[in-house]
């Protein structure tokens, strides 16, 4: 994308919530803005922890040109939760498919996933320590099925 585009497009995002916030403002007066603003910083935290959660210590070796596989996030395959993130849970196909609808991702069983719902997940992440202690194995076991992924890829040409 362009320099000048990405300029523009971030521009029109800030000038949109700018209005966002000014109308519930003009609606509601300070009450309400604070109220917008305080949802908007509450759900920037919530997405930054989805996040967090979702590729915690996943490696690949971007350098080399390593490709991306459905092994380069963790995944959840709770039907509720996923009805509730819209499929956002099933984001190693997210990965490989970027373009693909969220509502259309597939589950594969080979991913790495959650053993439990990501929203324990997310709370765990809070507290560094057991979070390291549990999800440390995980990470490496999914960097390593990452590897053989990318090995069996070359082999075979693609």
């Amino acid at each position: 994308m362009p320099f000048c585009l990405l300029h523009r497009r971030v521009f029109l995002g800030v000038a949109m919530q700018a209005a966002f916030t000014a109308a519930a403002f003009a609606v509601g007066g300070p009450v309400a803005m604070i109220l917008h603003l305080a949802i908007g910083a509450l759900t920037l935290f919530n997405m930054s922890v989805f996040d967090y959660v979702l590729h915690y210590g996943l490696q690949r070796d971007r350098a080399s040109g390593e490709p991306v596989t459905r092994a380069l996030s963790f995944n959840s395959h709770y039907p509720v939760e996923n009805i509730v993130y819209m499929n956002a849970a099933l984001h190693g196909h997210h990965h490989v498919a970027a373009s693909r609808p969220y509502g259309d991702l597939e589950t594969d069983p080979s991913e790495p996933t959650f053993p439990t719902p990501i929203n324990a997940w997310a709370l765990v992440a809070l507290v560094p320590p057991v979070w390291q202690k549990v999800m440390d194995p995980l990470a490496d076991a999914a960097n390593s099925q990452h590897k053989q992924i990318v090995a069996s890829m070359a082999m075979a040409g693609k």
